[in-house]
């Protein structure tokens, strides 16, 4: 159980210092950065970050991918979430959770569609 313990504290404090800070490119636009990714009870994750939009258009609604990724950087699950109210040059923090057998090890979003 230890072990576990720890291991599940290096892996939060890994995804929190490689992604905190870091603005990553989603595409169309908008920029991300995942500042938390955190295992919950069973198999379930949080993952949480901000979106940035670039853009000097205002949206009412944007829809993006989450690639979840595991120590081998294999993708283990696809998810869309969807943002809401993103004006121009603003950050909307974002917060969902989802469910991986395994330890998800990082996350990187993709932009879909802004409206």
């Amino acid at each position: 159980m230890k072990r576990l313990a720890v291991a599940l504290v290096v892996l939060v404090l890994f995804c929190t210092t490689a992604a905190a800070g870091t603005m990553l490119e989603a595409g169309g636009g908008f920029t991300y950065c995942v500042n938390e990714l955190t295992p919950l009870t069973g198999n379930y994750w949080e993952c949480r970050g901000t979106v940035v939009n670039e853009t000097p258009e205002d949206y009412g609604t944007a829809y993006f991918n989450v690639h979840v990724y595991n120590a081998n950087g294999q993708e283990r699950k696809v998810f869309m979430i969807t943002l809401e109210e993103i004006d121009a040059g603003t950050a909307v923090p974002f917060r969902t959770t989802f469910q991986e057998p395994v330890n998800a090890l990082y996350c990187e979003m993709e932009f879909l569609l802004a409206k």
